[in-house]
């Protein structure tokens, strides 16, 4: 795949397309799971806790993760207590569904409820917590060093913190989803008190501050301009503890300092992980030739954010039918298919949903929809290769078998606008 991704980061960046490489420990938020703000004032205190509407994409914030489970600015909690008994657990849910109908429910009958339950929060989620509230954000501290005002939310977020503990933090958590309970009726707030019956749910909470204005900061905490700025800073810091050891140039004649580092990892809707490029030394095959992990194809930092960055771009879900689509369906395997034109790849045409068909959820057995396409990629394809002799058309298809942690490349093509724009023509 290394080959494609350079061919893809030489045609961005010739495009002048600005590509963003995010550390590997500064990650998107995950979708899945139930997402909940948490808004902390000074002495630890919490001010409020907030739900987003719906339709918020919890990726838009990112968390710094070095070990798994130990994370900030989110990190992932079980709700606070557990019901075991079968008819406080149909208590609890007959409450949500009141809370579901838009009627309150008295604060009385929950604390009644909470007595009826044991803490959720057994010794390992303690610990979970505690080292989220102190050692991941020591870790932030460290790298990102001094802070300038404009992002100093996200320096006061850290502050106040790191004044919580586990035991503090469940408290003052129940205190202030009581207080909510008697002003909501978000049935969320049940499930944030109670696990109720055998299914273990996890809450996403992510920190931030009311007050990052009246501190003189110039976004709050989570804004994607200090993500950008922590991003940077985590970046170069890396770049100060990397060597190149005794190789000067790479394997693509750049600099080779970063060369040892495992390859980085996209994460895809489709397929999860993605590492560039594994060679895994526990493989007796991958030393055939004498050369295991990153000595059998050397690449450097500089290279690798690069590529990186591409594919990111090339598989964000916004390209979807235009740079990227699903093929699971069409081949009975994770599988996606990536297609751009080397020149002007930004302006984006169809060209995935021309190689890889329609979405499976469009019925067009007359073709209708296909030859639309074919015909806007046509149009588009003419004027990016107008005047020019130069411009291809690439294709890779990347899948994961059943079973199989591994993505392979599994089609690799390369054809001339001309040749596409003709196939299209002879489709319509």
């Amino acid at each position: 795949m290394l080959n494609e991704l350079k061919d893809l980061s030489r045609s961005l960046i010739a495009s002048g397309v600005e590509l963003t490489d995010w550390h590997p420990n500064f990650d998107k938020c995950p979708k899945a799971v139930i997402t909940c703000f948490i808004y902390v004032a000074d002495k630890g205190n919490i001010d409020s806790i907030l739900f987003p509407e719906p339709g918020f994409d919890a990726r838009t914030i990112r968390k710094w993760e070095k070990a798994n489970g130990c994370s900030f600015p989110a990190f992932n909690v079980p709700p606070l207590f557990r019901a075991t008994d079968a008819e406080l657990i149909k208590e609890i849910n007959q409450s949500k569904k009141i809370l579901q109908k838009g009627k309150s429910i008295e604060t009385g009958k929950v604390n009644e409820f909470i007595s009826g339950c044991s803490i959720n929060w057994d010794k390992a989620a303690l610990t979970k917590i505690n080292l989220c509230l102190s050692r991941a954000i020591d870790e932030i501290e460290e790298q990102i060093g001094e802070i300038p005002l404009e992002y100093s939310a996200i320096k006061k977020l850290f502050e106040r913190a790191k004044e919580l503990n586990a035991d503090e933090f469940h408290q003052k958590l129940q205190q202030l989803i009581l207080q909510r309970l008697s002003e909501s009726t978000n049935s969320r707030l049940i499930d944030m008190l109670f696990q109720a019956g055998k299914t273990a749910k996890q809450f996403q909470l992510v920190f931030e501050i009311n007050d990052w204005a009246a501190i003189g900061a110039s976004f709050p905490a989570n804004h994607s301009a200090v993500q950008r700025w922590m991003n940077d800073r985590f970046m170069r810091f890396s770049d100060t503890k990397r060597t190149a050891g005794d190789i000067e140039k790479d394997a693509f004649n750049d600099s080779a300092i970063g060369w040892e580092e495992k390859l980085p990892s996209v994460r895809m809707s489709i397929l999860g992980n993605v590492i560039l490029r594994a060679m895994n030394s526990e493989s007796p095959c991958q030393g055939r030739y004498g050369m295991i992990d990153a000595v059998s194809f050397p690449v450097g930092a500089n290279i690798r954010r690069e590529m990186k960055g591409a594919l990111e771009w090339l598989s964000n879900d916004v390209r979807k039918a235009k740079t990227w689509i699903d093929l699971t369906k069409k081949i009975d395997s994770s599988s996606i298919l990536f297609s751009y034109p080397t020149r002007k790849p930004e302006t984006a045409p169809e060209l995935a949903g021309l190689m890889g068909g329609t979405d499976d959820n469009i019925v067009d057995p007359e073709g209708a929809t296909f030859s639309a396409i074919a015909a806007r990629v046509t149009q588009t394809l003419r004027g990016i290769s107008s005047g020019s002799t130069d411009n291809d058309v690439r294709i890779f298809v990347l899948a994961k078998r059943p079973g199989d942690a591994r993505t392979k490349v599994v089609v690799s093509k390369c054809y001339t606008a001309e040749h596409t724009i003709s196939a299209a023509e002879t489709w319509q």
